[in-house]
């Protein structure tokens, strides 16, 4: 038996659902399932039975649950202690952020950081599609990322129950431009449109350019760049229209722009907590987690 088998066990029952345990603890449901199923066949009993009033422990499961406090208490005193008497030594890490994640959530990870003076904290700033892969390729240790999810070894847990659960997407353009007083548009409007865009390593930038070449204007995007105030700034000049986050908004004063909504099933997407599947989790990946939700 693990120790983080015992906490996922007592989060279980504390939660008296494998769903709002997942939730809390930011793994997903099959992870708990699977550990809950090594841990009574290692000890050959049953820890739960399913009633009507939900998860009911066993005699079996009341004796671990009970004594299994106490483990995981005297646990996690020795390994505060432990990182207490380092005097010379800081674990590292690398978050990756968004651009529009950096805004909305950088108060709560100066915060974080404010609270973990042990910890040598490196931000890494890109798109969501760029980031996935870096934390793959383990370049990032994990980050605040953007759904779909790209990358089959890597976990994006969705933040729920927050004020900020995703972003919603916008057609920006010249005021000037017909559609402007439109309530919402869609791909199929903008058929005629000249673009510019951000590049492939955003997942606004993929959605462009699938749309474009679904729709048979690819060769309307005449500028492809990260930065989303030079966008902005660029739509006049080129009479174009660009795709961007809908929160972007509060954070601009560009005159003469409108942003209209995307009329499409694409217009939302989720955003989450990315780690690597194989991910050691630590008390710093947890603590970094609550100071997330505190938004």
């Amino acid at each position: 038996m693990e120790i983080r088998q015992l906490k996922y066990f007592i989060a279980i029952v504390e939660a008296k659902s494998y769903s709002r345990a997942a939730e809390s603890l930011f793994v997903t449901q099959p992870t708990l399932s699977l550990s809950m199923q090594k841990l009574e066949k290692e000890f050959d009993i049953k820890l739960f039975n399913q009633s009507q009033n939900g998860l009911q422990l066993t005699d079996s499961g009341m004796f671990l649950y009970e004594n299994g406090m106490d483990i995981v208490h005297d646990f996690d005193y020795l390994v505060n202690h432990m990182h207490s008497q380092k005097q010379h030594t800081k674990e590292s890490i690398r978050i990756g952020l968004t651009v529009l994640s950096a805004m909305q959530f950088m108060k709560h990870i100066s915060q974080f950081i404010a609270n973990n003076q042990n910890v040598e904290v490196r931000l890494i700033q890109n798109g969501s599609h760029k980031l996935q892969k870096m934390l793959a390729d383990g370049e990032i240790d994990f980050g605040i990322l953007s759904f779909p999810l790209v990358e089959p070894s890597i976990e994006l847990l969705p933040l729920k129950n927050t004020s900020i659960e995703g972003y919603n997407v916008s057609v920006v353009m010249p005021s000037s431009n017909p559609l402007s007083d439109r309530d919402s548009v869609s791909f199929k409007d903008l058929k005629n449109e000249t673009f510019i865009s951000l590049s492939n390593d955003y997942m606004l930038g993929n959605l462009t350019e699938e749309q474009s070449f679904k729709f048979g204007f690819n060769d309307q995007i005449v500028f492809i760049e990260d930065d989303w105030k030079v966008l902005l700034h660029s739509l006049e000049n080129f009479n174009a229209v660009v795709l961007l986050p809908s929160e972007f908004k509060e954070y601009d004063d560009t005159p003469n722009l409108s942003w209209v909504p995307l009329e499409d099933r694409s217009n939302y997407y989720p955003i989450g907590i990315a780690r690597r599947k194989d991910m050691i989790v630590t008390d710093t990946y947890h603590q970094f987690i609550e100071a997330i939700k505190k938004n």
